[in-house]
């Protein structure tokens, strides 16, 4: 009886037989699907956490929200690097487009940006999906001589979902390498071109940084010190995202990281093969056929189980230790198969084949009408008579009830009709789908729909009967998405608080203007006292005023009016007015805007700046007429009441020429092809020289020698000034450390250096460096520096005076002299200022003042300089007042290093008396 039990099983030579076919139908790719989803089991089970080294930079929605517009304008990338390398970031990727210009002043930022990383960033390089031609998208010229470039495409499956990975991608026959090639500094470069990404890292786990956030000042640097920065899409609206294992919708920037994490961490995993699969499925059957008779059905089926349990315990096995990934859903079928075939024998040995086959074809067609029916899509299959013959359940919310049946004439969209035609009408069944977009009307609302259609060839009804077409249309409702992309269109080309242009729509529709050779007159307006609406009656008023300025400046009879961004607007009138004519227009913009605001209960008067140009003043591109109407209005807003300035040439040239010096001053101070000079400090009582004054000069190679008031402002306006500073003091202490020890050295101190660097550590290095004693050198410091009252600046030279170096308060009368607070100054010396010395000996005035400062400085026991003795009378003038020391054209003036020693060595003291 027990014997009797026992399943009959195949026979060994059927086994082989279903062996053999289970390895040619594996090789035929259906088990794909089932291979993926143990993958992503197995990916769970081995989940593991990230190094650590990679920060995910995102451009989430609530970034959108903050800056207000997309595409973003350069600047914002340019500052996004700058904080970045400030942070101490290590390299940055950015999978961002810049494949076209924008306006010339974001793409100069954003190069210098570039530039200032120094090689640390790197542009994204991509194929263009929309181009049946297979181009591709490169970084403008000016970005990538500074930028390393990268591969951002990521390879996206069968399925849609993207598990490989390539290192390398070729791209307009040029190779780049991918964003983790480039991040991973330890890959092979004989690795495998393609690899399956480890999605075991726990992504939930690696850092995420809103720009947002990064911008504002919100994010802790130690978070980025160190560390590589992928800056990429999040935002749902963007649509940079992509389907991946384990994790669902994922972020294109982070695949990137969670492929880098994967080459960091020595886990790019790669497929075993089919060899060993087959080699099992040839075991499994051995086995099988060896224990065919041996085993009770229980039995059989444990063991079945049980060879599949062991078969995914040696696959995890294999991919935590060699991170190799084995397929093993067509091991698994094989398993199944004999199962079934087993079950099959027996209940054929029952007489209950056909009635089984018949169950299980009944089950298979409700199966496959009830995935039609609850599938996320709208499907319906229509049949060559042009019948629905089913439908989803979405189909019906849709289109309505009563589909099934029904003719898809009449029933359809036209577009999507005329695709049903297209397809039917084709003599190849393996024709590409048709695919296409359409509207329909559902519940008296206008819906949009992407849809597909395919056709396919199934058997008839009977055996022997032809093969019949059957399509499959499939569609998505897309209209919120539609209303998404239409909102993001709407922002990035017009300010939301106003609804003006942006700056981006306004310059294009300059350039269409100039196309047909229309002349045009720019406006640029400014509000004036704008900034007390809002600090009396808050920001909600202060939008109002904005609104309402908007809404009078469209009644202005202007072809476009952009908002420019806070207080600013532009305004365009098709056609170059005269000097006479712009000044009308604006009397009346002037009389429009300033009229009162009614602000609910309350009442805001508000000016106007006007800065104004043409295209016959500005003849170049829109963005540099933009330009020269914004530095029109900059000539304008100092003025009091409502202004307006017309743009003149030479503004720019001045500009242009600003510019240029900054960008030379900034070679020579980097380069050091500026001088230092000494200028000699003489002793009123004996005559004998006692120092020298460092003085900096600039002989460029064009322009020749280039006054210091001028070079010394530009560098504090730009910061050099703490970079050339500290080179004048390491240069006169070297010089000096040679000089006669009774001689001392003075070097001038910029109030910019006391506000942003370090001075008494400058100063500290440069006696370390020359050995120079502290004892001989003065550092001059001017009024200016006491303005802000800081406590900080006060600490500072409290410091410097505690290495026992002297200060000397330099141009003393000209500024921020006050007799009280001179007593309170942490100063050694008081130099008086040379305008009071040029009215000796015949000025009164300036005598009672030299003297009163004479006597203060005697009082609180500091010692005095006077700057500008030019003649005798003035130096015996200034003796006779008991001043200690001067200098001045009369005693020396200001020489090279190796002329000043010459002279201290040489030179005796001067008869000062007659």
């Amino acid at each position: 009886m027990l014997e009797s039990m026992r399943p009959r099983l195949l026979p060994a030579a059927t086994i082989a037989l279903l062996v053999a076919a289970v390895i040619v139908v594996a090789t035929l790719g259906p088990f794909r699907p089932f291979d993926n989803a143990l993958a992503d089991l197995r990916f769970r089970l081995l989940s593991h956490p990230p190094s650590g080294d990679v920060v995910f930079v995102e451009i989430d929605g609530a970034s959108l929200q903050r800056i207000g517009v997309w595409p973003w304008p350069r600047r914002i990338h340019a500052e996004t690097l700058d904080r970045l390398m400030a942070m101490g970031a290590g390299e940055v990727v950015f999978d961002i487009d810049f494949s076209t210009r924008s306006n010339p002043q974001d793409d100069a930022l954003f190069a210098s940006a570039l530039e200032r990383a120094g090689g640390f960033a790197s542009l994204a390089v991509f194929k263009q999906l929309t181009s049946p031609a297979g181009g591709f998208n490169v970084p403008i010229p000016e970005f990538s001589k500074t930028a390393s470039l990268v591969a951002v495409d990521v390879p996206i499956g069968a399925n849609g979902i993207v598990r490989s990975y390539e290192n390398r991608v070729a791209l307009g026959g040029a190779i780049y390498p991918a964003v983790a090639a480039a991040l991973a500094p330890k890959l092979d470069r004989n690795a495998p071109p393609t690899f399956e990404i480890d999605f075991g890292v726990d992504m939930t786990a690696i850092d995420r940084i809103s720009i947002g956030d990064l911008l504002y000042g919100q994010v802790d640097p130690a978070r980025l010190t160190g560390k590589k920065v992928v800056i990429g899409a999040s935002a749902a609206e963007l649509r940079d995202l992509f389907v991946a294992p384990r994790f669902g919708i994922v972020p294109g920037g982070m695949l990137h990281i969670l492929a880098t994490e994967s080459l960091l961490q020595g886990r790019a995993l790669q497929d075993a093969g089919p060899a060993p699969i087959v080699a099992t499925i040839l075991l499994f059957g051995l086995i099988a056929t060896l224990l065919r008779a041996k085993l009770s059905r229980p039995w059989f089926v444990a063991g079945v189980v049980a060879a599949g349990l062991m078969v995914e315990a040696v696959a995890l096995l294999i991919l935590w230790r060699y991170g190799r990934m084995l397929d093993t859903a067509a091991l698994h079928f094989s398993l199944a198969v004999c199962l079934a075939w087993g079950f099959a024998l027996e209940i054929g040995e029952r007489r209950q084949g056909q009635a089984l086959a018949a169950k299980e074809r009944d089950s298979m067609r409700a199966v496959l009408d009830q995935v039609v029916a609850d599938n996320f899509d709208g499907i319906l299959v229509i049949n060559a008579d042009r019948m629905i013959v089913a439908a989803s359940h979405l189909a019906v919310d849709l289109l309505g009830t009563d589909l099934i049946g029904r003719s898809a004439s009449g029933t359809l969209p036209r577009e999507v009709e005329a695709s049903i035609e297209q397809a039917f009408g084709r003599p190849d069944s393996d024709a590409p789908a048709v695919i296409g977009r359409a509207s329909i009307m559902s519940e008296d609302s206008l819906r949009a729909i992407e849809y597909t259609f395919t056709l396919s060839l199934v058997a008839g009804a009977e055996a022997g009967d032809p093969l019949q077409k059957v399509g499959c249309l499939t569609f998505r409702d897309v209209t919120e998405r539609h209303k998404s992309e239409e909102r993001l269109n709407y922002l990035a080309a017009h300010d939301p608080l106003t609804g003006a242009w942006a700056r981006s729509t306004l310059i294009d529709h300059i350039e269409s203007l100039r196309e047909v050779d229309c002349g045009v007159t720019l406006l640029v307006i400014d509000l004036k006292r704008f900034k007390t609406i809002n600090e009396t009656l808050g920001h909600t008023y202060g939008d109002e005023v904005l609104r309402t300025a908007a809404a009078r400046l469209r009644t202005a009879g202007f072809s476009a009016l952009a908002r420019l961004g806070g207080v600013s607007f532009a305004a365009v009138l098709p056609e170059a007015l005269s000097k006479e004519a712009i000044e009308v227009r604006c009397a009346d913009i002037f009389d429009r805007l300033c009229k009162p605001y009614v602000l609910y209960r309350h009442q805001a008067i508000v000016g106007a700046s006007i800065g104004a140009t043409t295209s016959e003043l500005s003849p170049g591109d829109p963005a540099l007429m933009l330009s020269h109407a914004e530095i029109a209005n900059s000539q304008a807003k100092p003025i009091i009441g409502n202004s307006l300035a017309i743009f003149d040439p030479a503004h720019d040239r001045r500009l242009k020429d600003k510019r240029e010096l900054e960008l030379a001053l900034r070679q020579a101070v980097y380069e050091e092809e500026l001088e230092v000079y000494y200028q000699p400090q003489v002793s009123l009582d004996s005559g004998a020289i006692i120092g020298a004054e460092a003085l900096v000069r600039w002989n460029h190679p064009q322009r020749g020698p280039i006054s210091p008031e001028i070079f010394i402002a530009i560098a504090e306006e730009t910061g050099l000034i703490i970079e050339l500073g500290r080179w004048v003091l390491r240069a006169a202490c070297r010089e000096a450390a040679a000089w006669p020890e009774h001689l001392r050295v003075a070097a001038n101190v910029s109030p910019v250096q006391f506000e942003l660097a370090d001075v008494v550590e400058d100063v500290r290095e440069a006696l370390a460096q020359s050995g120079l004693p502290a004892g001989r050198l003065d550092i001059e410091i001017t009024e200016g520096i006491f303005v802000s009252g800081s406590a900080h600046i006060h600490k500072m030279l409290e410091g410097v005076r505690a290495l026992g170096v002297g200060i000397a308060l330099d141009d003393f009368g000209t500024g921020y002299s006050s007799l009280g607070y001179v007593g309170r100054l942490p100063v050694d010396k008081i130099k008086i200022d040379q305008s009071f010395v040029r009215k000796l000996p015949h000025d009164r005035q300036a005598v009672a003042v030299i003297r009163a400062i004479q006597m203060l400085a005697e009082s609180l026991d500091k010692s005095v300089i006077v700057e500008g003795v030019e003649n005798a009378e003035q130096a015996m003038m200034l003796r006779l007042m008991r001043c200690g020391a001067a200098q001045g054209y009369y005693f020396g003036r200001p020489l090279r290093a190796r002329e000043f020693a010459a002279l201290v060595s040489d030179a005796p003291a001067m008869n000062l008396a007659g």
